[in-house]
């Protein structure tokens, strides 16, 4: 190799040089030697053998005269470091897909001064700037180039530029000596800075700086009349998008970006066909769109109220409106002849699907996901190359249809209300994926499941039983059944003692091979001696009381992975007059029955139990129904063991001692107000659940109200008043979505903690905590309620700000991310809430919300999480998933911009006080957070009393000073947190929070 080079060298050394003036062929052949050692040519995938003359080199071409004029070595292997070439009459280089790294060359020309070569900076006088003057394509992209862009001056002739898919940093020149150039290509770097106007370049036509770091705004490149694609999607670019005059644009893309205001009118864009402005903050309506339109993609902005008809763009083939607020019909695009793909999804579109009744020939994707979408499923008939139907995630009804479009390749539904059996398909032969997972389906899967083109079912959360999903093709890429809807309706068996009771599931009559797992009060369970596990039913030869409880079966199948059924709540009651008959006794005798003021027909002798004072029985005879109420019971109540007891109503009596561990699963009604009860409450009520209203004030019980009372959620009523309760009122009671105004009481307990979320309870009136310790704090809670606001009256609001600023609006974890914030109504209240949402994925397939709530004080109610777009959601119970999907939302802000609220920061040392209710006031504390004293400032010079609050929702103590009006807390011992300071001045109350560090 070194002989080689000193051949080449010696022959080059031996002939004069005239720069540019003729062709030098052994100068450029050393150019090109340097080029293949400074690559690792050893090592590329075809190799230059150098003894061979260079017009036989790999990827090089040449002038007549013998020098190199295009060299293409295009994925072959290059390694390391790009020279500093000197190709005089080079007009093509492209050495695109390789493993180049370093700074890009400057291709600074070099002189030669007799038998040494030398690099032009070795030189003190003013060198001209040759670089490569004869090249007109520079192709460098997908390398490992870093560095900045040098200006390449000198390269006059140059016309197309890759530089695409580097690692190129810095700010991108402006490129003023390149008149000639065509293609600008310099997307997927790390490019900074501004984006120049590039004034200089009048001929070019495409500039892609897709995917990089640029900033500021976007010019509206007005001295280029010859552009024609124009692309910077994914950058950090903001403001408001020029309404461009470049006569030839054709095709713009400025999607992934921070831009906002509404949709300029491009009036002077005739050559537009493809527009795609997706994922920045854009807002309004969508107005004049170009008559040329090919491409419209307005996806993931906040784009607002009903689709145009698009009447006149009847060039359109692409249509995306995605992520948007759009609202009303689907409109019908009958003069759209030439449409190709439509997605609407994730607005609020309402009504019933169309169906193009006129016909959309060429229509191949209908994607409508995610809407409030209505009616029953057109056939699409007029829409014969249909490939791909997307209507998931909406309200429509009825069954699927048997569609007709024999193109049809992919049809999602899920997550509707559809039911009835599913089709046979006969008219799609090209059908492979069908999703119908969250909807009713049920019945023998068709056919079609055997087709060996069919690739994968999406089944999970129907009707389906194992009878209608064997067998099983093994040939299925997916086969996606889990969890079914719950069989067997929600019911209860009535049973009599020592006979015999048999729960028929009614499933898979003919299936041998399922598992059925039995509960009873959510607890494992093995079935009496006798019963097949293998069997869909359950049998008791001689049912006894004990058997009485709350059942269900779980249902596997060993040729159904991940195939799931089970069942609804079963109960049973076993009636056993005998055993209730010595109950009653028992009752009678406890509560000295001889002095009730009714006792007709008890312990007579033949007298049946069902004649007894104030007792109903069931048609099996067994009690239903005690009634007593006001006849003198004294003494304590037994254990009662009645488990066909509905209603037990013992109020206004003079019953002593504790509630006793009552056996009545199936209680609805009971009532023991009024007696001498004390202690605390008896775990039974865990078994109460079906219980509708419980009523046990004015009694003497205490302790702390047990939190899963909430979980009793049937309850209409709660009536726990006039007893000594103490502690926190427990925000789980607010899981109780059924309680009805008028029947809920808490007063005259001992109850003095509350947290945020009792705000749920603020309509039921002041009175239901009337005469707690926490009564005050009530009423501060319901004075905070946002009913009377409008969004404009919290535009001062300093925590409010503060929550909107800490909204994340960009995440590199997240392709595309979006916030907003705004009011809803939940439950009769009208709460602030923000939603951030991150798309995992382009598709947005990987999607995830949280919707946090906050009253007008600031302070966090509930959050909700939802994954996929809102298909699955979870709550902590106030708001119950079936409200959480009817909440309609108003959005009133959204990222980077502002609807009707300011988001100046606000000063901390002299903040003003915001009016949050008729009485009350925000606090205005400072520093925060604070470490040893915390200033706070109020109007008023006197105060009437203090009390801090902690993340627990506890009342603490703390040490302060009121100078004229200036409070100063020292909380240099309190623990670290979140604390609310509480400030009553008369009948005026201030309420601020801080952390304390």
């Amino acid at each position: 190799m070194i002989r080689i080079l000193i051949i080449y060298f010696l022959l080059f050394v031996a002939s004069p040089i005239h720069l540019f003036a003729q062709c030098n062929r052994n100068a450029d052949s050393l150019e090109l030697v340097m080029l293949y050692n400074s690559t690792s040519g050893p090592n590329w995938l075809i190799k230059w053998d150098l003894i061979m003359p260079m017009e036989r080199w790999y990827g090089i071409s040449l002038t007549p005269e013998g020098c190199v004029v295009n060299i293409r070595l295009y994925q072959n292997g290059l390694q390391g470091k790009l020279p500093d070439m000197n190709l005089p009459f080079l007009e093509g280089l492209n050495l695109q897909f390789n493993s180049l790294d370093g700074p890009l060359p400057r291709f600074t020309f070099t002189k030669n001064i007799g038998e040494v070569r030398l690099d032009a900076n070795n030189f003190s006088e003013p060198i001209p700037d040759f670089q490569l003057p004869n090249l007109t394509h520079l192709g460098l992209s997908n390398n490992k180039l870093s560095g900045s862009i040098p200006d390449f001056t000198g390269m006059q002739k140059l016309g197309k530029m890759w530089l695409e898919r580097n690692q190129l940093s810095g700010q991108i020149p402006n490129f003023s000596n390149f008149p000639l150039l065509d293609n600008l290509y310099l997307f997927n770097n790390r490019l900074t800075g501004l984006i120049p106007d590039f004034s200089n370049l009048p001929n070019v036509s495409y500039i892609k700086l897709e995917n990089n770091l640029l900033i500021g705004t976007i010019p509206d490149f007005k001295n280029l009349p010859n552009l024609y694609s124009l692309d910077l999607s994914g950058n950090l670019l903001t403001g408001t998008i020029p309404d461009f005059s470049n006569p030839k644009l054709s095709d713009i893309n400025l999607s992934g970006n921070q831009l906002t205001d509404s949709i300029p009118f491009f009036s002077k864009l005739n050559s537009l066909q493809s527009l795609n402005l997706s994922n920045n903050y854009l807002y309004g309506r969508i107005n004049s769109i170009p008559l040329n339109l090919k491409s419209l993609i307005l996806a993931n902005n906040r784009l607002v109220g009903e689709i145009p008809n698009f009447e006149n763009q009847t060039r359109l083939e692409f249509i995306d409106l995605s992520f948007n607020q759009l609202s009303g019909v689907v409109p019908d695009l009958k003069n759209i002849e030439n449409l190709i793909s439509l997605n609407l999804s994730h607005n609020k579109l309402s009504g019933d699907l169309f169906e193009f009744t006129n016909g959309h020939p060429k229509l191949q994707v209908i994607n409508l996901n995610s809407n409030q979408l209505s009616g029953t499923i057109p056939t699409y008939e007029n829409s014969p190359a249909l490939v791909d139907l997307n209507l998931s995630n909406n309200k429509i009804e009825g069954n699927l249809p048997d569609f007709t479009s024999t193109s049809l390749w992919d049809i999602d539904v899920s997550n509707n209300q559809l039911e009835g059996m599913l089709p046979q398909f006969d008219n799609l032969p090209n059908l492979r994926i069908l999703k119908i997972s969250s909807n009713g389906f049920y019945g023998k899967i068709p056919d079609f499941l055997w087709r060996s083109n069919f690739l994968r079912l999406y089944a999970v959360d129907n009707k389906f039983t194992f009878s209608d999903l064997l067998p099983v093709n093994p040939d299925l890429q997916v086969f996606e059944v889990g969890a079914q809807k719950p069989f067997y309706n929600d019911t209860i068996i009535n049973g009599v003692a020592d006979g015999e009771l048999i729960i028929d599931l009614g499933i898979d009559d003919s299936i041998p091979n399922n598992n059925y797992n039995w509960y009873k009060e959510n607890q494992s369970w093995s079935p009496p001696a006798g019963n097949d596990l293998h069997s869909n039913k359950l049998v008791f030869d001689n049912v006894k009381i004990s058997d009485a409880g709350r059942y269900f079966v779980r249902v596997t199948n060993p040729d159904v992975q991940q195939g799931l059924l089970y069942s609804e709540e079963i109960g049973v009651k076993v009636c056993d007059a005998v055993n209730d008959s010595l109950e009653l006794v028992s009752l009678y005798q406890s509560t000295n029955g001889d002095n009730w003021n009714f006792r007709d027909n008890w312990l007579n002798f033949g007298a049946p139990i069902s004649k007894w004072f104030g007792i109903t029985v069931s048609h099996l005879g067994c009690v239903q129904s005690i009634d007593l109420r006001g006849n003198n019971l004294s003494g304590t109540l037994p254990a009662l063991n009645l488990n066909t007891l509905d209603t037990l109503i013992l109020n206004d009596n003079a019953i002593s001692g504790a509630i006793p561990e009552l056996k009545i699963p199936f209680v609805k009604y009971l009532s023991l107000r009024n007696n001498n009860f004390v202690g605390s409450l008896p775990l039974t009520r865990l078994d109460w659940m079906n219980i509708k209203s419980l009523d046990l004030g004015q009694n003497n019980l205490v302790g702390s109200v047990p939190p899963d009372i909430g979980d009793l959620c049937d309850l209409v009523e709660l009536k726990l008043d006039k007893n000594s309760f103490t502690g926190n009122l427990p925000e789980e009671l607010t899981k109780l979505q059924n309680l009805e105004i008028g029947r809920v009481d808490f007063s005259n307990n001992r109850i003095d903690t509350l947290k945020e979320k009792i705000i749920f309870f603020c309509p039921f009136g002041d009175g239901i905590l009337a005469n707690n310790p926490s009564f005050d704090r009530f009423q501060s809670i319901c004075n905070i309620k946002c009913d009377n606001f409008s969004w404009s009256d919290l535009q001062d609001s300093s925590w409010l700000i503060r929550i909107l600023n800490q909204l994340k609006c960009s995440d590199t974890s997240c392709h595309i991310i979006s916030a907003e914030a705004g009011l809803v109504y939940v439950r009769g209240l009208k709460f602030i809430y923000t939603k951030a949402s991150c798309c995992r994925d382009l598709e947005c397939l990987d999607k995830e919300d949280i919707v946090t709530f906050y009253d007008c004080g600031g302070h966090i109610v509930e959050i909700a999480s939802c994954t996929n777009g809102g298909g699955f959601c979870s709550t902590s119970g106030s708001i119950s998933l079936e409200t959480f999907h009817l909440l309609q939302f108003d959005p009133q802000w959204s990222c980077k911009h502002n609807i009707n609220i300011g988001t100046e920061v606000v000063n901390k040392e002299k903040p003003e006080p915001f009016q949050i209710g008729k009485h009350t006031f925000n606090l205005s504390c400072f520093p925060v957070p604070v470490l040893d004293d915390l200033f706070c400032q109020l109007s008023e010079v006197n105060i009437d009393e203090l009390t801090l609050i902690n993340c627990l929702g506890m009342e603490t103590k703390c040490n302060y000073l009121n100078n004229d009006g200036l409070i100063i807390l020292s909380i240099a011992d309190l623990p670290q947190g979140l604390y609310q300071l509480e400030v009553r001045v008369g009948l005026n109350r201030y309420i601020g929070k801080f952390i304390k560090r």
